[in-house]
Formats: C-alpha cells, structure tokens, sequence
C-alpha cells in the first residue's frame, strides 16, 4: 500500500482567508458582473495570495504552490463539513 505524501501543516488563520475568499467570491458571482462587485471577492482572493506566498517563503520544505493547494484542500474539506 502506497503511503499518502506528506502535507504541510497550514495555519488554520490561511484556510479562514481561503474559506472568506471562496464565499466572496459565491456572492459576486450571483450577479451580472461590475468591476465594484467584484472587487470584494478581488481584496480577499488578493490578501488569500499574499498571505499564502509570506507563509511559503518562511516555511522550510514547503513550496509556494504546495502551500496554496494545501490551503485550498483544506478549505474545501472545512466547507463540505460544514
């Protein structure tokens, strides 16, 4: 049996920007698009990256791109238990 690869520990405040980035951006798509309305779901998808490449560049063993598609992992999985 093939072990499952090892995954970086995520801050749970990383998976909570994900989580808010993800419903924003929900919310801005139930409308015809407006640069306005859309620029909630932009400021947290924008602070989600920010957040994420200062994580990955302080981490060791963790890469920027493993990091994100943790954090998108996990905030999935938060958001299917909920």
């Amino acid at each position: 049996m093939a072990k499952e690869p090892k995954r970086p520990e995520i801050p749970d405040h990383l998976v909570a920007l994900q989580r808010a980035s993800d419903a924003a951006h929900r919310e801005v798509t139930q409308e015809p698009y407006t640069p306005e309305g859309w620029q909630p779901w932009l400021t947290a998808a924008d602070a989600v990256q920010q957040a994420v490449t200062e994580y990955a560049a302080a981490a060791e063993k963790v890469t920027r791109p493993e990091a994100e598609a943790e954090v998108k992992r996990l905030a999935r999985l938060a958001d299917e238990a909920s």
